[in-house]
This record gives C-alpha cells, sequence and structure tokens, in this order.
C-alpha cells in the first residue's frame, strides 16, 4: 500500500510521473501476489490514471480492467473513480458520447453515494465536454452548478474557477475572464502549486492577448512556458 499510496502522491504533485507509473506497476503487481482484490484494484485505476496522464495508449484497458475489477467488488466508488477517467480519456480522444457515458455514469454513483467532491468532479468534467463541443451556455451553467455546489459544502472550486475564465475567453468576454482568473488565483494563492501558477500566467497571457496588450501577453506566456520547460507538467487542451 505505501508504493500505492506513493504513486497517487506523485501523480497529484504533477512533477514525476513517469514514476508514478513505476510505483503503481509495482504496486500492482505486489497486490496481485498477495491476491488482495481491493489493493489490486485500487493499483489498477491508479496506474491507469497515470499512463492517462503520461499519455500512454495502454490508459483507457488499463482504466477498463479497474473499472471490472471495481464492479466485481460492488465498489461503486470505485466504479465512479475509474468511470470519471475513463471520461477524461473518451473526450481526449474526441469521443464525446463515450465521455458523456462515463461522465454521467460517474455522476450518478456520486449521487447515490452523496460524495459531494465527486459530484463536483462530475459536473466539472461535463462541463468541460460541453465548452470543448461548443456548447458554451450549457458549459457555464454546469460550471457554475458545480461552484454552487463546493461552495455549500466548503469545497474549492479551483477547477470550474478555471474553466468559466476559459469559457468567458471563448466568449469573448474579457472582464469575466479577467475576474474569474483573479478568483482563481487568490482561492489558491496560500497553496499555490506550479500547476495553478501555470494555468494563472497562461490565462493572463491570453486575456492580454484579448485586449491587444502583446508585450504583457508574451511576457505572461514566457512565464508559463519556463514552467512547462521545468516540469512535467503539461498545461490541459
Amino acid at each position: 500500500w505505501a508504493l500505492t499510496w506513493l504513486s497517487h502522491i506523485l501523480r497529484m504533485e504533477g512533477t514525476e510521473l513517469g514514476k508514478s507509473v513505476s510505483f503503481a506497476r509495482d504496486a500492482l503487481q505486489l497486490h496481485q501476489q498477495l491476491e488482495d482484490q481491493i489493493g489490486e484494484a485500487f493499483s489498477t485505476v491508479l496506474l491507469g490514471i497515470a499512463e492517462l496522464q503520461h499519455g500512454l495508449p495502454s490508459a483507457k484497458p488499463t482504466l477498463l480492467h479497474s473499472l471490472e475489477l471495481f464492479r466485481e467488488l460492488g465498489d461503486p466508488w470505485g466504479m465512479a473513480r475509474a468511470s470519471q477517467f475513463l471520461g477524461v480519456q473518451s473526450l481526449q480522444a474526441g469521443d464525446f458520447e463515450g465521455a458523456r457515458t462515463y461522465f454521467e455514469q460517474h455522476l450518478l454513483l456520486d449521487q447515490k453515494l452523496d460524495f459531494r467532491p465527486g459530484i463536483m468532479a462530475a459536473l466539472e468534467d461535463l462541463g468541460e465536454m460541453y465548452r470543448v463541443q461548443g456548447d458554451l451556455i450549457r458549459a457555464r451553467q454546469t460550471f457554475q452548478e458545480s461552484i454552487q455546489i463546493s461552495q455549500d459544502y466548503g469545497l474549492t472550486p479551483s477547477y470550474s474557477m478555471y474553466n468559466l475564465s476559459i469559457t468567458a475567453l471563448a466568449e469573448n468576454d474579457y472582464e469575466a475572464a479577467q475576474n474569474y482568473s483573479v478568483e482563481l488565483f487568490q482561492q489558491e494563492r496560500n497553496q499555490l502549486s506550479e500547476m495553478i501558477a501555470c494555468d494563472f500566467f497562461m490565462l493572463q497571457a491570453a486575456i492580454a492577448g484579448g485586449v491587444g496588450q502583446t508585450e504583457r501577453s508574451a511576457k505572461l506566456y514566457g512565464a508559463a512556458q519556463l514552467i512547462l520547460d521545468t516540469t512535467e507538467y503539461r498545461y490541459p487542451t
């Protein structure tokens, strides 16, 4: 279990994804040797997530296997996690129908569990899917629904705030985009990570470019690129 959690920690930090994959594989092998079904299922979904973040083609079959393992265990929480990242994989592959199916399955499972962070994450993923499809009105409504849930339960809606800023940019509403990006930074200022800093710089660069501040935009893009050049973090598309 130590290797399993170490893989999870490295994946969350976003700077040592290669090690995260390696530790997850080692943990999975140990859990299989011990015939620990719960540990095997958990290690498998973490491996699939790490492979997805590392851009490996093995991510989808690994995540599908983890979904089946959790289903055999009768574990709806694990099924929700596997469904979430199968949705992410489908969205990245341009399979909107598959993404919707997995995201809605994720949402339904966590609603039945009344697991608020999971509900919030499912709405965030559905909102991103709508945004990528160009349905900006529905995207904004879904992100706002996620933010409302997070505020009701004292959670931090950073991802939804980020996506609201991106959605406002797509609508050429630079004032709203600026307000959302500043609020994102204020929410995270006490635990500022390289990922949040990169996101903030990229948002500010896009906003500056949109209002004609080309020199400021170039400097901000440069700051974001420096983070990308010195870490394994990849700016979301």
